[in-house]
């Protein structure tokens, strides 16, 4: 399945999460501005301008805000190739983990279903390694989690 066929419906959720902004996408833009936060508070931030640069992006065009103070990423809007708004996501509840600051709840918004709104968080984080062979689609069929 191509990337942009995994866009529609609520299982797109993962798609936000897992993207790979410096892998697939290349920033046009920066613009400083303030917007609001996932908890609703106004922050002043670098908006940037996010285009693919690959065929794989799953998103055609990302506007991301990251604070301008922290550096931590506040929320994105991810689009189709036609301009329509797919999904909005905040990024909230900062912990550290494993040395760094990481979000460890992401609320995600749907662009077409506005009311449909998704809260994903995470905990109980581990850090393992993995065989190389699992990151690979021909392994799929014969992947038995742990």
């Amino acid at each position: 399945m191509s990337p942009q066929q995994r866009l529609l419906g609520q299982a797109s959720n993962g798609d936000v999460v897992t993207v790979n902004l410096a892998r697939d996408y290349q920033a046009t833009s920066a613009v400083e501005e303030d917007t609001q936060d996932g908890d609703r508070q106004t922050r002043r931030s670098h908006r940037l301008s996010l285009s693919a640069s690959t065929p794989d992006a799953t998103y055609a065009r990302i506007d991301m805000w990251v604070d301008a103070a922290s550096a931590r990423p506040l929320k994105a809007r991810f689009y189709s190739e036609s301009g329509k708004l797919l999904k909005t996501a905040y990024y909230r509840r900062y912990q550290t983990v494993f040395g760094i600051q990481r979000p460890t709840e992401t609320v995600i918004i749907d662009g077409l279903e506005p009311d449909w709104v998704t809260v994903m968080r995470y905990s109980d984080w581990v850090k393992r390694e993995v065989p190389e062979t699992w990151l690979q689609r021909d392994y799929l069929p014969r992947f038995k989690p742990e």
